[in-house]
């Protein structure tokens, strides 16, 4: 049973007259009061006007005594272009008498749906009018149907759209999660590596500076002078490998820290250069070698304390791995291709060079790489992977040119001062 106002057929009557229509549609549906509209117009304009303002589902116009008025009304809705301009899409059917039914075809060519005849309308407008109800039913059905299904379909993109947001997330947190794993697990074999050269290179140290100490404290008394004196110098350099061991795990552990601060400013690098020679001159004159500097007289955006740790380690090693009576040369250099944004430090040796296996190692954290000195001098294997770090958080970066038994440089960048107003010359 309808009984939904958009499930109500609205039936216009187009007649200057009273018509039976009206009563053979009130019979038709005297027990379903409210499935069935009826609208009246008692002439071509005014059919046309409500056309256009009540949008009838069926339009019938009474064109019994003359075969004009159903012509009229399509030709002028048809003119006046209302039925596109509007999406006006109603079923106009004329009632006509037996001698006018020929008009049929010249109705429909007019966009009518058809003709009923006078002598059958009765039954006829009765099937019509209950097909029309019923496919007015069938309307709203399908439409709530569409809608429903509609509504599916959104409801079944926003659930996908979730789950592929939901599926993201999980993306990038198994993402995330295996980047933490990786740096855990880093961190764990870093540490694992400082155990481990704690534990050997350390230890191996310690035993000869222990054993002479002991033979001092012992037999001082009943050794000749020169014989304390060679324990003594061994002890001392036992005492030195261990405070060079120390000084290096102690800058390495704080950089993994990130318990060192980087605080650059501008600074002469000659200053910091002679600084360093002052400090590593006695170590290389044991071995005789001669440590040089050109062009060190320019000025560079750094942090003094880094920097001087990342030429202490460079100059130190190109003395461990130089030959007695070698030089040692520190050189600065504008960078190329920067347009003059940064300098380039080099340490040059004349020793023994890196070979490919060691080469691939040499800024890395491993024990593999480590080398003893052309006169026997052990290293811990992190100066190297301190400076490359020291140096990237000054904005530089360090590379080395080496061939075995030739020599090795060792260069990194450095940023140059910035003046903040370059106009202006001070006083």
């Amino acid at each position: 049973m309808l009984n939904k106002p958009q499930d109500t057929l609205k039936v216009l009557i187009v007649c200057d007259q009273n018509s039976e229509i009206e009563t053979i549609l009130n019979e038709v549906f005297a027990n379903d009061e409210g499935f069935i509209e009826i609208l009246h117009a008692n002439s071509v304009e005014s059919g046309i006007e409500s056309i256009v303002i009540n949008t009838p589902d069926i339009t019938l116009v009474h064109d019994v005594d003359t075969r004009d008025r159903t012509r009229e009304l399509l030709t002028e809705l048809e003119d006046s272009g209302l039925k596109n301009e509007l999406g006006i899409n109603n079923s106009i059917i004329a009632v006509v008498g037996v001698q006018h039914i020929d008009i049929e075809n010249e109705i429909i060519n007019l966009g009518g749906k058809g003709i009923i005849s006078n002598s059958l309308y009765p039954e006829v407008l009765r099937l019509v009018i209950h097909t029309a109800v019923e496919l007015k039913h069938i309307k709203a059905t399908l439409r709530a149907d569409k809608e429903e299904l509609i509504h599916q379909l959104f409801d079944m993109r926003d659930s996908r759209e979730r789950e592929t947001d939901l599926a993201h997330t999980h993306t990038n947190l198994a993402d995330e999660l295996y980047l933490v794993r990786r740096e855990l697990e880093n961190s764990i074999d870093d540490k694992k590596r400082i155990f481990s050269i704690i534990a050997h290179d350390l230890r191996s140290p310690f035993l000869p500076l222990l054993a002479y100490t002991e033979m001092i404290s012992l037999e001082a008394h009943n050794l000749p002078i020169d014989k304390l004196k060679e324990y003594a110098d061994n002890a001392f350099e036992a005492g030195n490998r261990v405070y060079k061991l120390l000084e290096n795990l102690l800058e390495w552990s704080l950089v993994q820290m990130d318990r060192v601060d980087c605080n650059p400013g501008d600074y002469n690098i000659d200053t910091i250069v002679t600084e360093v020679f002052d400090i590593l001159e006695p170590v290389a004159s044991e071995k005789s070698i001669r440590l040089i500097k050109s062009n060190t007289d320019t000025s560079a955006f750094l942090d003094k304390d880094m920097i001087s740790s990342v030429l202490r380690n460079l100059i130190n090693n190109a003395i461990k791995f130089s030959y007695e009576g070698d030089h040692i040369e520190l050189s600065v250099s504008e960078c190329p291709h920067t347009n003059g944004e940064f300098l380039e430090v080099t340490v040059a040796d004349q020793g023994v060079g890196i070979d490919s296996k060691k080469a691939r190692l040499l800024f890395t954290n491993t024990m593999e790489k480590k080398s003893k000195g052309t006169n026997g001098e052990p290293g811990s294997g992190l100066g190297l992977s301190i400076c490359k770090e020291l140096v990237e958080r000054n904005g530089g970066s360090i590379w080395f040119n080496s061939e075995p038994g030739k020599g090795s440089e060792f260069t990194f960048s450095l940023k140059k001062i910035r003046l903040i107003n370059p106009g202006l010359n001070p006083d």
